[in-house]
C-alpha cells in the first residue's frame, strides 16, 4: 500500500527532473543552434506536460462531478457556458484580411481573433473574481 501512495511524489519527481535537465541543457546551448533539435524537444516536452495536465484536470474534476446528481447539473451548466463563451468569441471575432507573407486565409484570421478575444475575456473574468475574493474576505473580516 506504501508503494502506490509513493508513485505519484515519483512520477513527480521524475518529471521535474526532466524539466529542469530539458531547461538546462536549452539555456546552454549558444543561440546560434536555436534552430537545432533541442528546441524542438523542448517544445514537445512542453506539450506533452500540458497534455498530461489537461487530461489529469478533466479527469478530477469529471471524477468529482459525479458524485451526486446535483455536481453532473453544475459540470453541464459550466460546460454550456463555455461553449456559449466561445461562441460569442468567434462571432465577434473580425477576421479580416490579414497583410503577411505566410498564407492566412480569413478563417484562420477569424480563429486568431476569436483565440484573443477569448483570452481578454478570461482575464477579465479572473481579473473580476480575484477581486471578489480579496473585498469579500476584507468584509468578512
Amino acid at each position: 500500500m506504501k508503494k502506490k501512495q509513493n508513485l505519484p511524489r515519483i512520477l513527480e519527481i521524475v518529471l521535474i527532473a526532466i524539466s529542469v535537465v530539458l531547461i538546462v541543457v536549452f539555456f546552454l546551448s549558444s543561440p546560434i543552434t536555436m534552430n537545432k533539435p533541442i528546441l524542438d524537444i523542448v517544445l514537445w516536452w512542453a506539450y506533452i506536460l500540458v497534455f498530461v495536465a489537461v487530461i489529469l484536470a478533466l479527469a478530477f474534476a469529471l471524477a468529482g462531478a459525479f458524485k451526486s446528481r446535483k455536481n453532473v447539473i453544475r459540470l453541464l451548466i459550466g460546460i454550456a457556458a463555455v461553449v456559449v463563451i466561445c461562441g460569442a468569441c468567434y462571432l465577434l471575432a473580425p477576421g479580416g484580411p490579414v497583410n503577411t507573407t505566410q498564407a492566412y486565409t480569413a478563417k484562420t484570421s477569424k480563429l486568431v481573433d476569436a483565440g484573443l478575444y477569448l483570452t481578454y475575456f478570461m482575464l477579465g473574468i479572473t481579473v473580476i473574481a480575484l477581486l471578489y475574493a480579496i473585498i469579500s474576505r476584507a468584509f468578512k473580516k
